[in-house]
């Protein structure tokens, strides 16, 4: 997800150039709920570090509870961004990430990803890495999954292939809604 967020980010600001758009205008980005999104993205970075940096019991701990910290993390973020705006970039940004915090929360915190969308993009070594137990994030999809259409199905072959879920589609969306608008306000079209 975080591969596609930077390529979202990044699509965003090229248009916004070719539209004449400036990024320093995204200093007037709505953002009041950053102290939540702030939250947010700490307890995401926190619960993977702990995976796999921290000694066995908090390691343990966090991994026995990481339905709780993707929820945790989510809903802070979440709430961040509709505190700041309910402009439709918020908003999508916000459905999306809901639907990926459903995703991983029914499923243990972990979003499952489809082997099938794997093998069809030719990511044969993601593949055996989410065979072999998977990532702090990410497990491999199997008859146990719920809520399948909400996980990692869609192969993504452009850029830097993947395999995407729905809410990251709909967060993308949001994203390079929000970073398009701003920069190409009507300060940056008239300066």
């Amino acid at each position: 997800m975080l591969g596609m967020l930077f390529e979202t980010l990044l699509l965003a600001i090229i248009i916004g150039y070719i539209r004449k758009g400036k990024l320093s205008n995204l200093e007037d980005l709505p953002l009041k709920g950053w102290p939540l999104i702030i939250a947010g993205i700490s307890v995401y970075f926190f619960q993977i570090l702990a995976l796999r940096f921290f000694n066995d019991d908090i390691a343990y701990l966090v991994f026995n509870n990481l339905k709780w910290f993707q929820a945790a993390s989510s809903s802070a973020t979440i709430a961040g961004l509709l505190i700041s705006s309910r402009e439709p970039g918020y908003v999508l940004s916000s459905l999306g990430m809901l639907l990926n915090m459903i995703a991983s929360f029914v499923n243990g915190g972990r979003m499952p990803v489809s082997p099938a969308a794997l093998e069809r993009l030719g990511l044969l070594e993601q593949l055996s890495v989410l065979q072999a137990g998977g990532t702090s994030v990410h497990q491999l999809m199997n008859e146990t999954t719920s809520l399948k259409l909400l996980c990692d199905v869609i192969p993504i072959p452009i850029i830097t292939p993947k395999a995407a879920s729905l809410g990251d589609l709909i967060l993308s969306i949001g994203i390079f809604l929000i970073i398009h608008k701003y920069m190409i306000s009507s300060k940056a079209l008239h300066s």
